[in-house]
């Protein structure tokens, strides 16, 4: 296939040559837990295969932009949705010539959980709450049949001053890694972004990616292959090497989560493009082995 600007992201991992076998995912059931999604409005959308969405702020059915949300007001304004928009093209985007996702037939479940508004400050807003909308979508997303989770979403400390310190890294405090490794025991592969946090004074990866089950990603160039400055390092706090790999999470070529931009295109950069191109090489492996349990996965 014509994989355009997006063949350097998905060669650097080998996935063409799965996409060449016809490995696309078929069958495998993949859940997102992000910010919203505009997939009705892209191109590069036009083929997903949604099985369910629910917006855990809102209450409501509709993962993309409404103009007047009980909890997120005007979406279209406030860029609500474009974050998750941007990570669903890496792993589901399809338009040959432009962009070829990672996983482009898998089934899809689209969970909205976190409020992407800017306070005063021009800083995204970051209430203790998101992570129990977190688990709330994990939970929903266990009960549809998911077999791969991604959450380009991590945790450190919250606006009200309450959160984790680089102690309660050890796999088993945070609530939303907790939940995590719960869902890795009943089978369900985990995939979180390893965090953007390199160079600031957090430092270390977020959570739920301190999990010891959790495949926690870190970003490197396509190219060279060299660690990105801004990803977050390890260990977590009782000596565990962390991420557990890495992958492209330097100028990826995904859709615009602009709304009304149905053909716009552009590059990003962040740990939350590396870890849905995971996250789609696991569902590859899921579609060729079925029987494979999260552990096995992630050898």
């Amino acid at each position: 296939p014509d994989y355009g600007e997006s063949f350097e992201q998905i060669a650097a991992v080998g996935v063409h040559l799965l996409h060449a076998r016809d490995v696309l995912g078929q069958g495998v059931r993949v859940a997102l837990i992000d910010a919203g999604f505009n997939w009705r409005d892209h191109l590069a959308f036009a083929e997903l295969h949604v099985i369910a969405e629910r917006d855990f702020l809102n209450d409501d059915d509709d993962v993309g932009d409404e103009l007047d949300e009980p909890v997120t007001g005007n979406e279209v304004e406030n860029g609500q949705n474009l974050h998750g928009t941007e990570v669903l093209g890496v792993i589901g985007g399809y338009d040959p010539g432009r962009l070829i996702g990672v996983a482009p037939e898998a089934e899809y479940l689209l969970a909205k959980t976190e409020d992407a508004r800017l306070d005063e400050r021009g800083i995204e807003q970051d209430s203790a709450t998101e992570e129990d909308r977190w688990i709330a979508a994990l939970e929903w997303a266990d009960s549809l049949g998911a077999q791969v989770v991604n959450s380009s979403v991590g945790y450190t400390t919250f606006d009200d001053g309450t959160g984790y310190t680089h102690d309660d890294l050890d796999g088993a405090t945070a609530l939303t890694t907790r939940a995590a490794e719960l869902a890795v025991a009943r089978g369900i592969v985990v995939v979180a972004s390893a965090g953007n946090e390199a160079r600031q004074d957090w430092h270390y990866i977020t959570v739920p990616a301190d999990g010891a089950g959790v495949v926690a990603v870190g970003a490197v160039h396509p190219v060279n292959s060299v660690l990105a400055s801004f990803s977050s390092r390890g260990p977590t706090a009782d000596g565990r090497i962390k991420p557990d790999v890495v992958a492209p999470g330097e100028q990826i070529w995904t859709v615009s989560g602009e709304p009304f931009s149905p053909k716009e295109y552009g590059h990003l950069s962040g740990t939350s493009f590396s870890a849905p191109i995971v996250n789609g090489a696991c569902a590859l492996l899921l579609q060729l082995h079925p029987e494979w349990t999260p552990e096995e996965v992630a050898d």
